[in-house]
Parts: C-alpha cells; structure tokens; sequence
C-alpha cells in the first residue's frame, strides 16, 4: 500500500471510531462519466462499524440504491434503520446528537 493512502485510511479509521455518531449516505448509482465514483468503499467502512457499533450508526440508503441487499440485510440483523433520503437521514443523525 502507498503511503499516502495509507495515511489517508489511517486518518479516516481514526475519526470514524472516535465519533459519537457515524452518518453513511450511500445512494449507489453509477454516475455520468467524468464525475467521481459513488462511494463503494463506504461498504467496507459500514460492514466494519455494523461488526464494532452499530448503535452509533445512521444509515441512508434511497430504495433504489443499486446492490444494496448486503448492507440492508446486515443493518436490519444489527437494528440499524435505513432512511430513504439524505434528509432523513441528516435529521436522524442530528437527533441522535442532540439525545
């Protein structure tokens, strides 16, 4: 692994564990060539934080969002509800903070 990715994972892991709440808006859609992928590394980090603490996880996912069973199976398995819209999602994890 190349030491600035290194260091970048690094730096994500460590604000990941330390926050109170960890909010994940994952809409999986392939965007228009020449923007940015979606984030499919985000299934890597929210597997890792259903595993370690999923009390601490607010989930948005849109209905539509593209293979999204694997994470939909495990955040209900771990009672971690999925909200439709980024909205939802930012207003769950502002209530989770002002708890």
């Amino acid at each position: 692994m190349r030491t600035t990715s290194y260091n970048i994972l690094r730096w994500e892991t460590a604000g990941i564990e330390q926050a109170t709440v960890v909010l994940f808006w994952m809409p999986f859609q392939l965007a228009p060539e020449g923007d940015p992928l979606p984030g499919f590394t985000t299934r890597a980090e929210v597997s890792r934080e259903l595993a370690r603490a999923p009390a601490r996880i607010v989930l948005g996912m849109p209905p539509g969002a593209l293979s999204s069973s694997h994470i939909r199976y495990h955040a209900h398995q771990g009672g971690v509800p999925i909200h439709d819209t980024l909205e939802d999602t930012v207003a769950a994890a502002v209530a989770c903070c002002s708890a």
